[in-house]
């Protein structure tokens, strides 16, 4: 009986909390004067790439985090909700919600959550006010794994599915939400970035091509740093069982028990300014192995001038490709390593040509120039 009546309290409290909200976002939304324009952006930090928008829209976009990332504790948003209690959040966010919609050229929302506690909410606003909405799905958010499995299994290749939580990513229940996501996707989405292989996905509309944001200012190729021996070979996995961690380790030992010299350096839970410093001195870098496309790791690692070894595919990114990483999957990476070991100059051309291959397409000018021409073909002027 008592639990009932913690549920029914529960559910009033929810109810009540949804509708102040939405008298907050439509109340500021009619007081608030038109102005210029923006972009609006939010609301979770994932993989730094909320931080990085900024670089990328600069004066045209306002960054709103009400999540934020502990590997990225000295990021500075332009609002930032992360630090506040429960209930001044949903205040808050409501409220910015609806003053940021009324001079709003499009929202732009990674990950799952929203400005109000029932992220639909947001949608249905925005739609009866005729902003456009804009997805980027970043991974996990939206792929289904119970396709993504599938998928693998059709093509033998091994994946990082079954060996993480498969009780419950591949659960209904959960296969349910991401559902529910497309769904969300499709009916009120104006334009729609995910990745239509590594984020497999119920979605039916058309997906764009969102290119991965770096921080420009971490380019950096210095090829003095090979001539240091011994060589450092870095692995930095956000999540080890996913990135395959137990396998990279097991290598590595194997080839120390063969004789070979290296500095093996292992970052785990670091942060993010930690990591870019080991990167800008490491040679080979051990990114991923499960995966169909580098990740932001793998990129941030041939900005910094590395050769990488990771399971992605040439053909998931639409740039043309030449030895730009050393396409390993999770059986090849002791035949790979050792590879490398014994032919340096590999690793130097392969440092060399992954670093040019993120400077020619993940330039910040690269990125909007691919930008502009998707958000004019679907209407948006965004004028970067």
């Amino acid at each position: 009986m008592l639990s009932k009546i913690k549920k029914i309290i529960k559910n009033i409290i929810g109810f009540s909390k949804r509708n102040i909200q939405k008298l907050i976002c439509s109340f500021t939304y009619n007081i608030t004067p038109k102005q210029e324009k923006k972009i609006i952006i939010g609301v979770s930090e994932i993989a730094n790439i909320l931080y990085n928008m900024k670089s990328l829209f600069n004066d045209k976009c306002i960054i709103v985090c009400k999540n934020s990332n502990v590997f990225y504790k000295k990021n500075h948003y332009d609002i930032d909700l992360s630090r506040k209690g429960k209930l001044l959040k949903c205040l808050y966010s409501s409220y910015y919600f609806g003053k940021l919609a009324k001079n709003a050229i499009c929202f732009i929302y990674l990950w799952t959550d929203g400005f109000l506690i029932n992220r639909e909410n947001d949608f249905k606003f925005l739609k009866k006010k005729n902003i456009p909405i804009v997805y980027n799905f970043l991974g996990d958010d939206i792929r289904s794994r119970k396709l993504y499995l599938d998928y693998c299994k059709s093509i033998n290749f091994n994946t990082y599915v079954e060996y993480n939580q498969p009780e419950y990513f591949l659960s209904d229940s959960y296969d349910k939400e991401k559902k529910q996501l497309a769904e969300q996707a499709d009916k009120y989405g104006t334009i729609i970035f995910s990745h239509k292989i590594d984020q497999y996905s119920y979605i039916k509309s058309n997906q764009y091509f969102f290119p991965p944001l770096i921080n420009n200012s971490i380019f950096y190729f210095n090829p003095d740093k090979f001539n240091n021996k011994p060589l450092n070979i870095l692995h930095a996995p956000s999540s080890p069982v996913i990135k395959g961690t137990q396998i990279v380790r097991s290598v590595i030992k194997a080839l120390q028990n063969e004789g070979y010299i290296f500095n093996y350096i292992e970052l785990i839970d670091k942060p993010h300014e930690e990591v870019i410093e080991e990167l800008k001195k490491s040679h080979i870098v051990l990114n991923q192995f499960y995966a169909f496309i580098p990740g932001i790791f793998g990129l941030e690692a041939m900005a910094t001038g590395n050769a990488v070894l990771m399971s992605a595919k040439a053909d998931q990114f639409p740039y043309p490709f030449n030895k730009v990483w050393f396409e390993t999957d999770d059986w090849q990476v002791y035949k790979n390593l050792k590879y490398l070991l014994d032919n340096p100059q590999e690793i130097i051309e392969y440092a060399k040509n992954g670093y040019d291959y993120i400077k020619n397409n993940f330039s910040n000018d690269a990125i909007i120039s691919h930008l502009n021409n998707i958000f004019l073909q679907q209407g948006i002027r965004i004028n970067l």
